[in-house]
């Protein structure tokens, strides 16, 4: 723990953004019948757009990087007899670790390699004012088939290279093969799948 606390003290803060181009499967993703359905799965393109924004710590050779997004729907029905709220809303955290290759010096590019990991979390919430005790158990079995499409969880690995234009401002490309686990429920079975793909990436940083 104190080797934790004095490597964090001893690191600098920094910010940046990742640009994913969207490539012909995300067209193809779109027009299929596998996204969840709620915009705010893992591959429906809400919570984990093509430019995303992290921050995190550098040390003298790793760096500990932080991301987190979210993504919400609301829905609100107003009938005579009735008030029904639908809201669906997933979270997205994600933690990298890259290790640079070589010392980061200005005018040179550095090599690294990194490792991450992230998951989206469901929350799903259907009320009305008109529920029953059936009502209710048959909105929250809705909402448990809803909680697994949209909920999963995933990791990566690859690799790297920043060019350094001051000791404040870099600008990488990277490459990382990254697998992704996410299920569904049917009537009488629990289907699950994965998703492996190679994901390159622009990178821009700021240390400070």
């Amino acid at each position: 723990m104190l080797l934790l606390v004095a490597t964090a003290l001893a690191a600098d803060p920094i910010v940046g953004a990742d640009f994913t181009p969207i490539g012909r499967f995300d067209l193809l993703w779109a027009q299929s019948e596998q996204p969840t359905g709620t915009f705010v799965g893992e591959l429906d393109g809400l919570i984990a757009p093509p430019l995303s924004a992290w921050a995190g710590l550098r040390g003298d050779r790793t760096a500990w990087i932080l991301g987190l997004s979210m993504a919400r729907t609301s829905t609100t029905t107003w009938t005579a007899e009735d008030r029904r709220k639908q809201v669906v809303t997933g979270i997205r955290p994600a933690l990298d670790v890259r290790r640079d290759l070589t010392p980061r010096e200005v005018g040179e590019p550095v090599a690294w390699v990194g490792l991450g990991a992230w998951g989206v979390i469901p929350i799903v919430r259907d009320t009305s004012t008109a529920y029953g005790d059936e009502e209710t158990a048959d909105a929250r079995e809705g909402s448990r088939e809803i909680m697994a499409r949209v909920g999963g969880f995933g990791g990566r690995a690859g690799l790297g290279a920043d060019y350094l234009f001051t000791d404040a401002l870099s600008l990488g490309l990277q490459s990382h093969l990254q697998g992704w686990r996410g299920q569904r429920y049917t009537e009488d079975a629990l289907l699950i799948s994965t998703l492996v793909s190679v994901q390159a990436a622009v990178r821009v940083e700021l240390q400070f």
